[in-house]
């Protein structure tokens, strides 16, 4: 699992989420 496709992925469904900054 790589971590920045999965933080791209997070991104795209919490881009006002905390997920945002934690990437």
């Amino acid at each position: 699992m790589q971590i920045k496709q999965m933080c791209i992925i997070l991104q795209r469904y919490f881009l006002n989420s905390i997920h945002y900054l934690t990437c």
